[in-house]
């Protein structure tokens, strides 16, 4: 009875990680960055899928959907987010953000890419808006922390 018990309070301190990632059939560097570090990954952890071609912005409300079924189902701890800095990237992660919000989960932003011509035309207003509503923000470019 001791070891089931034990087993069981193991498997509950596994955390649940749900990681938005660029389709497979893109196998840009974020994806491929994912896809390789997949096997090491000691806890939990599941990928939601999101397209990149524009023409499949009609299908987005059903995305939108999925990502919410994917939250209520899988029951992440918490939510780790890939936008680049641009404007596609961060109004869709923004998005999932607010959702991920409003079903009070735990959200991760880390920002891979960074435009700086974006960077200069942005509405920081409304980006550190949203940024602020994650727990963490995480930036891969040095060059961002300088300018």
């Amino acid at each position: 009875m001791f070891l089931i018990i034990l087993i069981i309070s193991i498997e509950t301190l596994t955390m649940r990680v749900l990681i938005t990632v660029p389709t497979k059939s893109g196998y840009g560097g974020v994806t491929n960055y994912y896809l390789g570090i997949k096997e090491y990954w000691k806890e939990n952890i599941e990928y939601f899928y999101f397209g990149r071609k524009p023409w499949r912005n009609i299908f987005y409300p059903f995305l939108i959907i999925r990502f919410i079924i994917r939250l209520i189902c899988f029951k992440p701890d918490i939510v780790l987010l890939n936008p680049s800095l641009g404007d596609k990237a961060l109004k869709r992660d923004f998005i999932y953000l607010n959702i991920c919000r409003f079903f009070r989960k735990k959200t991760s932003v880390f920002i891979h890419g960074f435009n700086f011509e974006y960077a200069k035309n942005a509405d920081w207003k409304w980006i550190s808006a949203n940024l602020n509503k994650a727990l963490c923000i995480f930036v891969l470019s040095q060059d961002s922390r300088m300018n």
